[in-house]
């Protein structure tokens, strides 16, 4: 699939995006996340929402559940 993304493409991104904006906190603040929630999903202590969330939307994913589903980027953002 041209636009499917793994999991640790997910977990790339978010390392990008965050060294993108300095620090974790200032992703954090910036997309209404808390910084302790940033910190389990990058250390893998909590799952990366499936569901539409800030985290998702900052990073401009989304799940796609069927046959075991898969990371894609948003269409149309």
């Amino acid at each position: 699939m041209r636009n499917s993304l793994t999991t640790p493409d997910i977990y790339a991104l978010i390392n990008r995006k965050v060294n993108d904006e300095g620090t974790a906190k200032a992703f954090a603040a910036k997309h209404g996340l808390t910084e302790a929630f940033l910190s389990a999903v990058r250390n893998g202590a909590k799952p990366i929402p499936r569901k539409d969330s800030p985290l998702t939307r900052a990073l401009g994913v989304e799940w796609v559940p069927p046959t075991g589903g898969y990371w894609r980027f948003r269409e149309g953002i």
